[in-house]
Order: structure tokens, then sequence, then C-alpha cells
């Protein structure tokens, strides 16, 4: 069973490696902390000012290595983004990594020691999150990915072992979600490659910000080759790769019938919250 969440940390902010981001005000808060609900291991964050937090994430689970890193997203003006660093041990949050223009950060991804931060501007930041060392994170490169006016969204994912780039379609393209490998060449550095048409037993979660894949064979209740999206946090959609068929996740509803719960993100825990 979970523990009891930490009191006075009534938001959400962040989920990632079985954790969540809890704060005590939803824009401008004034306490963070990681919370791992199945042992109820609480890991506090130095407070973020100025600007409103849109997302705290974290490159992997402290509970598992000692070499992580969270990274706060806040938004400095309504058409730019800052990205804020920290390592266990510190006593604040880095300075700012530098202005992202973007109007939204639809995902960021963490990768054998790199992260992948995507804008809804078609292009990738790139960064060396230097885990293991006392250096900073540094920017290697900021990629502008093809342009498609029928692309609703660019979604970044790691699946398998390997990056993956997902792209998701607006009316009246043919297809509703593709994915394809990044390839990387020495004048264009990371631009859509081969597209993938089997993820191999895999399915991936794309959420607000965080994504994930769970291999199906581990999961009973999930199936191979489908991504499962949620689209402005109002609408879950699972798409079949396969056949290309959409599926509509229900929402839930109160008794009365009215809909008082919308998704959010998607969250996977550790382990299951119920054993056999």
């Amino acid at each position: 069973m979970a523990a009891a969440p930490p009191p006075g940390l009534s938001y959400f902010c962040g989920a990632r490696r079985g954790w969540l981001v809890l704060s005590d005000d939803l824009g401008l808060p004034t306490r963070l902390v990681l919370w791992e609900p199945l042992s109820g291991t609480e890991i506090p964050l130095p407070r973020l000012r100025l600007w409103p937090v849109t997302q705290v994430l974290i490159s992997g689970d402290p509970l598992a290595s000692s070499h992580w890193m969270a990274v706060a997203i806040q938004r400095i003006r309504a058409d730019t983004y800052a990205l804020f660093f920290w390592r266990p041990g510190d006593a604040a949050w880095s300075d700012p990594s530098g202005a992202i223009p973007a109007f939204a950060i639809p995902s960021v991804e963490f990768h054998a020691g790199i992260m992948y931060c995507n804008t809804d501007t078609s292009n990738i930041f790139i960064y060396n999150l230097n885990l293991g060392t006392s250096s900073a994170p540094a920017l290697l490169q900021v990629s502008e990915l093809s342009a498609n006016e029928f692309i609703h969204s660019r979604r970044v994912v790691a699946c398998g072992g390997q990056i993956l780039i997902v792209l998701l379609f607006g009316w009246p393209h043919p297809s509703h979600a593709e994915i394809y490998m990044p390839l990387t060449t020495p004048r264009w550095p990371f631009q859509i490659g081969d597209r993938v048409t089997d993820l191999a037993g895999y399915s991936l979660f794309l959420g607000d910000g965080d994504a994930f894949a769970l291999p199906a064979n581990e999961f009973p209740a999930i199936k191979g080759s489908r991504i499962h999206c949620l689209k402005d946090k109002v609408l879950g959609l699972v798409f079949d790769l396969k056949t290309d068929a959409v599926e509509e996740i229900p929402q839930l509803r109160e008794e009365d019938g009215s809909i008082s719960w919308l998704p959010y993100s998607w969250f996977c825990p550790r382990r299951p919250f119920l054993e056999d």
C-alpha cells in the first residue's frame, strides 16, 4: 500500500521514475518535495524563486543511484522558458541555463546521461548532464526537426535502450501517430530518420512533459506497439501502430454523470501497489 503524502503539499508538478514532485502552491511554491509513495521516502528540494514553476523532473531513480539530477522548468515570459538544475547535496538550484524560446515544452526525456528538451517550435535542446561529475550540465546542440503543417505535437521518448521521435498528427493527415529513429549527420544533427512500425513488445505513454515506455509482457493490462497519449490534459487516446486505430480512454465520472476528473499525467510506480 502507498504511504500517506507529506502534509501541506496539495499540488502536483511532475512525475518520473516512480516519484511524484509535490508542492504547496501551483505557481510559486515555497516548498518542493520529491516523494516516493511506496516507501514514503521524501527528498526536499530547494525553493525556486521569481517565476512560475511549470514542471520538475528527475533524470533517474534516487533510490537506485546517487548519480541523478532534478531539472526545474520555469516560465520567465509567455514565450520563454528557463531550465534550472539541482544535484543531491547542492544548497540551491543552478543559475538559469539560458532562455528557451517556446510557448510550451511538450516533453523532456533522459537517456544515457543526455537530456532532450523538446519545444513546440520544432527545436530540441540537447544537454549533457555530466552525471557523476562536478561539472555543470552543458548544452550540446539545438536541433530543429523537419516541419510539417499537419504535426500536432512532437515527443522524444526512450524505449528499449534507444531514443525515439514520436509525431502526433491532426486532420487531414492519414496517420494519427508515427514513430521514427533519430538520424544524425555532421550537417543535420538529430533529424527524423527511419520510420519505426513495431515497438518490439513495448508501449509508449506520452504525457505533458513526461514520457516513458513499458514492456507489454511485464504489464498484462497493456498491449505492445501502442501509443497512450494525453492530449491537452483533457483527453486520453490510444493509437495502435499496426492498424492506426484510435481508442478513447474513458474519463472518470461522478455518480450523476458529470466529469470531475481529467487526465493529467501518467504514473508508473517503482513496483506494484498491490502484491499477489
